[in-house]
């Protein structure tokens, strides 16, 4: 019984430590789930259809940041010039932004040749543990060639309401591969984030206070 008794607490402690190192955890239902890391950065590719690209998915290049510790998250991104020609993001000058997500609130920041710009947004906050139930499992397929466990999970905040996130996370590396986000109206079209890189960061991120706070044009 002793033997069983401690067994039992090194199982317990394989199974906090997955979850803490945030790998997939395979249930005893054999349903995966996914908890994303407490901090973690990504190079990531994709493309966003809606008003301001004329309904057309328009490609761009960035880094995303998390940290749940302080509930926040940065997106910086580049965008693909031939595939927003013509648009109105190219139109008004915005060859690169920063959008910067909290759970209620959002900035989204700008420079182009008539200066600096910031604007409140509809936050695109990913919560931690969107995905860390059962319930949010759909199955295995492949993405891009690549065996996934796909997860969906219900997106509500401001003026979004039930939508339906889509989650790939490699089934070799545990890692996210790609999160997708459908047509939610007239203005969105979807988007794709696809992680080139996924890791998980130790201590605290350099700069944290800056790279987590809106520049300072962004509260005048």
């Amino acid at each position: 019984m002793q033997f069983l008794t401690k067994l039992s607490i090194l199982l317990l402690f394989i199974i906090l430590n997955i979850i803490n190192s945030n790998l997939v955890l395979i249930h005893t239902s054999n349903n995966p789930i996914y908890q994303f890391p407490n901090k973690w950065q990504a190079n990531v590719q994709g493309w966003v259809a809606d008003g301001l690209t004329n309904h057309e998915p328009a490609i761009s290049t960035g880094f995303f940041f998390s940290d749940y510790t302080i509930q926040s998250q940065r997106v910086d991104e580049v965008w693909n010039l031939t595939s927003i020609h013509g648009t109105d993001i190219y139109n008004l000058g915005i060859l690169s932004d920063t959008h910067l997500f909290y759970p209620e609130s959002a900035y989204f920041y700008y420079t182009n040749s008539s200066g600096q710009f910031c604007s409140l947004s509809a936050t695109g906050y990913l919560s931690q543990n969107m995905f860390a139930s059962e319930d949010s499992f759909i199955g295995e397929t492949t993405y891009n060639n690549v065996k996934v466990y796909q997860f969906s999970s219900s997106y509500s905040t401001g003026i979004l309401k039930n939508v339906n996130i889509t989650l790939y996370v490699s089934t070799i590396s545990q890692k996210p591969i790609a999160f997708v986000v459908p047509n939610i109206g007239r203005f969105f079209d979807g988007s794709v984030v696809n992680f080139i890189t996924f890791d998980e960061v130790k201590g605290n991120f350099p700069f944290q206070n800056d790279l987590f706070n809106p520049p300072s044009y962004c509260k005048s």
